[in-house]
């Protein structure tokens, strides 16, 4: 029913076989590297989320009156006034969300994984730093779990675990904020992630698993699911660019 429940029931599966499992910097899974997001702009791999193949009235569905009522004066003012109110046009933070839109991340990711930290690098308008705490836990003291001050962040905090090769993640205490393209979502936005290998060949990649929760925006849990492929490890290709959005108007 939220993600808590979600984290805990995945963590009792851990559990009951003998974990979550502990790494070291020698037995982490391999998977520190760049990645592209499958697809880019190929709408052979779409996903629901880029809201480019659905209906308005099936995204409605999943949401409640107030931000059913905010998506459809968002899609009136593209539509007619050509007023669309997009964060990267104005400089504004891109937020958590926008973190799973087809436009924001399509240069490369990269992916630093070690035994306590989990961290993705990532941006096209702006830059998105993400880490994952492992084995830390949430403060229940203030209005949704977190790991800092009672202050929304916008791209929240996240704790995480492994279990065995995979990697599960809960992420709370976000900023609601605006997707451009796409619906709003509240304060009360949490997230699971559930990162595997993608190695039907060998190692190419990670599938990439993602249930959002927001009793505040959504009538149910959404899910999600894309796939990271891997490109080198960091002895080859061009550092990362740090991006500054430049304002235009």
């Amino acid at each position: 029913k939220n993600a808590q429940e979600h984290f805990e029931a995945l963590k009792a599966e851990a559990t009951a076989k003998g974990g979550p499992t502990v790494h070291t910097q020698q037995t982490l899974p391999d998977w520190s590297g760049r990645y592209t997001r499958r697809g880019g702009f190929n709408p052979g791999y779409e996903n629901w989320w880029w809201v480019r193949l659905n209906q308005t009235p099936t995204i409605l569905s999943l949401l409640t009156e107030e931000y059913q009522t905010r998506l459809v004066q968002e899609a009136y003012h593209h539509a007619n006034t050509n007023a669309a109110q997009w964060p990267s046009s104005y400089c504004w933070p891109e937020g958590l969300m926008r973190r799973w839109h087809f436009a924001s991340v399509q240069r490369f990711h990269e992916l630093m994984v070690t035994p306590t930290l989990v961290q993705w690098l990532m941006g096209t308008a702006d830059n998105f730093l993400l880490h994952y705490h492992v084995g830390r836990d949430f403060n229940y003291d203030g209005n949704v779990p977190r790991l800092g001050e009672d202050v929304p962040r916008w791209y929240g905090e996240s704790i995480a675990f492994w279990d065995d090769d995979a990697l599960i993640t809960w992420t709370s205490n976000v900023q609601g904020w605006t997707t451009h393209g796409s619906f709003e979502h509240s304060n009360q936005l949490q997230v699971i992630e559930i990162f595997t290998p993608w190695d039907k060949e060998g190692f190419k990649g990670l599938h990439h698993e993602t249930i959002f929760y927001d009793p505040e925006a959504l009538v149910e849990p959404v899910r999600q699911i894309q796939w990271y492929e891997h490109t080198s490890d960091f002895t080859q290709g061009n550092p990362y660019v740090y991006v500054e959005c430049n304002q235009t108007i």
